[in-house]
């Protein structure tokens, strides 16, 4: 077990659930993976789950907005990466071809976030820390352990995200590409040579790797 106090820029720094069942969604995360939900007021109905493990935060959870419903957003977990600047990563997103969902903004005093959405579609969240540094405990069951993009276009994703890694160090763990590229290719494209990525890529080429929609994924 780890104890995490702070995150380097580009590594996965925090994770969210926005659900259209709240009090649900905490008694099955709490069942399998020993999470003890925390619930913060946010609104005269509403509130922010954080789930604990080890007494340190895990992952959170709220409710889908009535805009986001609208929209037709579906019931997903958020990715959140790390940055020294929201306000210089969203900036350089948008240079990249990126869209800025929403533009960045204080999260009281806990840090400052921006939604970017990649060239292909995928969503993900920038985080600068302030009064919180995101996920407090790693290494030990229950706990993010493992992150990977699918995408209809591998080639403009990693362009993207390579670009964006030279503003922001983003860590590039993985992009599965849906019968675009071969994981070699991938490799190739990615410059992953690390022993422990290619073991995690392998499990990539069974078939129903490419089952997945679009969007980042992540494992526990």
């Amino acid at each position: 077990m780890t104890h995490i106090d702070k995150h380097s820029a580009g590594s996965f720094c925090w994770i969210e659930l926005a659900t259209t069942d709240q009090n649900a969604a905490k008694d099955f995360y709490s069942s399998l993976f020993g999470w003890s939900p925390q619930d913060n007021p946010i609104g005269p109905s509403e509130f922010y789950t954080i789930f604990k493990l080890d007494g340190r935060d895990a992952a959170a959870g709220y409710t889908l907005r009535e805009d986001q419903r609208v929209h037709g957003v579906p019931p997903n977990w958020m990715i959140y990466i790390a940055v020294d600047s929201a306000d210089q990563a969203a900036t350089k997103a948008k240079q990249l071809g990126g869209t800025v969902i929403a533009p960045p903004f204080d999260v009281m005093d806990l840090g400052r976030m921006a939604v970017i959405q990649d060239p292909t579609g995928a969503h993900f969240c920038v985080w600068q820390a302030a009064k919180n540094t995101g996920i407090g405990i790693g290494h030990v069951a229950g706990t993010l352990c493992w992150a990977d993009l699918s995408t209809p276009d591998a080639k403009r994703a990693s362009d993207f995200l390579k670009a964006l890694a030279h503003e922001s160090r983003l860590m590039i763990l993985c992009i599965l590409a849906e019968g675009e590229k071969s994981v070699s290719e991938l490799e190739d494209i990615l410059s992953l040579r690390q022993p422990t990525v290619s073991q995690q890529l392998a499990r990539l080429r069974s078939p129903r790797a490419a089952a997945g929609s679009d969007g980042w994924k992540f494992r526990e």
